[in-house]
């Protein structure tokens, strides 16, 4: 069975919501569905970079190659159908 990854937790909670949700409810949402377990000083941090990173709105260098969410307000994020 594949491992979770962060990514797939944050996507899973976006496509779980009718409304777009700040990287706070998502990081929040993760942790009390038990999604991941996060072995990390920052694990919010990792969900703010993970968002940012597969954001289609990122161009910059370190992004993914497929954007999977959407920024609609300044930090309210959707998942990309």
């Amino acid at each position: 069975m594949p491992r979770t990854t962060v990514t797939d937790a944050i996507a899973q909670v976006l496509k779980a919501s009718s409304k777009p949700l700040s990287a706070r409810e998502i990081y929040d949402s993760i942790v009390a569905s038990k999604l991941y377990e996060f072995k990390s000083k920052d694990p919010f941090g990792i969900v703010r970079n993970q968002i940012s990173r597969h954001c289609i709105e990122n161009a910059k260098d370190g992004a993914a190659p497929r954007g999977l969410f959407r920024k609609v307000e300044k930090d309210l994020f959707e998942i990309v159908d």
